[in-house]
C-alpha cells in the first residue's frame, strides 16, 4: 500500500519484481539504475526479518507529482539464492502496490515460470491478498536466446488476464523501462484521493 510521508511531501510506492531464480530480476535493477536519472544510490541488499531482498529507490522524472507530492518508487526483489530457500517472502510481497513478473524465456525455465507464478498466488493468498486485485505486468526476459519460448506461449500460459507484457534483454538494458513505467502507472492510479 502506498505510503504517504507528510514531512517529506512524498508518496512511496512499492513495486515488487518477482519471478523464478536467475530470470534476470537483479539484472533489471542494474539496468534501471543506469536508465533512470532519479535513482538514489544503487541496488541495496537488505535483510528483512531473516529474508534477503534487494531494494532500488528512485524518483523518476517521468512520474508526475500527485497532489503536489513527489512520487518515490521503492523497487524490491528477492535474489536467486534467497528465492530458492524460502517462500512466500512475506515482507517483500506485503503491501506491494504493483508487481512485475519477470519470466525467463529459456525453454528449460518454462516450467519454473509456471511453478513460481502458481506459488506467488498461494503466497499472496496467505497474506490475505489476491493476484486478481494486485496490478501485475509481465516482462518476458532473455528474448535474445536463439531457442526462446515463443511469446505466444508465455502469454497463453502466464498472462491469461491480458495484462501489459513487454519483451526484454535485461543484460543489454533493452526493454526494462517499459514494464516499470506501466507498473508505476497502475500503482499510482487512484492515489490522487490520498490525504
Amino acid at each position: 500500500m502506498a505510503q504517504l510521508l507528510f514531512a517529506k511531501n512524498q508518496i512511496n510506492v512499492k513495486i515488487v519484481y518477482y519471478g523464478p531464480a536467475l530470470a534476470g530480476k537483479a539484472t533489471c535493477f542494474a539496468a534501471l539504475q543506469q536508465q533512470i536519472s532519479g535513482t538514489v544510490g544503487g541496488p541495496d541488499p537488505l535483510e528483512l526479518d531473516g529474508e534477503h531482498a534487494v531494494r532500488l529507490t528512485c524518483f523518476p522524472e517521468w512520474l508526475e507529482p500527485i497532489r503536489e507530492r513527489t512520487v518515490c518508487l521503492q523497487l524490491f526483489t528477492v535474489p536467486s539464492a534467497a528465492f530458492e530457500s524460502s517462500f512466500p517472502h512475506r515482507l517483500v510481497l506485503e503491501g506491494a502496490d504493483a508487481l512485475v513478473f519477470v519470466a525467463d524465456s529459456g525453454p528449460d525455465a518454462f516450467e519454473g515460470n509456471l511453478d513460481v507464478w502458481r506459488k506467488l498466488g498461494e503466497g499472496l493468498a496467505g497474506l490475505g491478498e489476491s493476484l486478481d486485485e494486485l496490478p501485475v505486468v509481465f516482462q518476458w526476459n532473455k528474448r535474445d536466446l536463439p531457442d526462446a519460448v515463443p511469446v505466444e506461449r508465455l502469454q497463453a500460459e502466464l498472462n491469461q488476464r491480458g495484462a501489459f507484457a513487454g519483451e526484454s534483454v535485461a543484460a543489454a538494458g533493452t526493454g526494462v523501462l517499459e514494464p516499470l513505467q506501466e507498473a508505476a502507472r497502475l500503482a499510482v492510479r487512484g492515489l490522487e484521493a490520498l490525504d
